[in-house]
């Protein structure tokens, strides 16, 4: 795909193909939309398109609360 090819709805669907078929929560489906508007704002600023498609559209990571592993944990993960 060119990437003067890449709209909103294009977005779209590589979002809902990211969360249907590969299953990724929220925070790795933002991971590769900012990746994606890295590539497009580097297209525009080499004058392959004009505007990113990615203004159109906020992105947001979710807040994520890890928990530390214990001695005990540590063992089942290890063996």
């Amino acid at each position: 795909m060119l990437v003067k090819e890449v709209n909103l709805p294009v977005q779209e669907a590589y979002r809902h193909y990211l969360t249907t078929v590969r299953h990724a929560c929220n925070n790795t489906v933002v991971k590769y939309l900012r990746n994606l508007g890295k590539v497009l704002h580097m297209a525009v600023m080499e004058g392959i398109i004009r505007q990113s498609p990615m203004e159109q559209i906020t992105l947001k990571l979710d807040d994520v609360e890890k928990d530390f592993l214990n001695t005990s944990r540590v063992g089942e993960t290890y063996y």
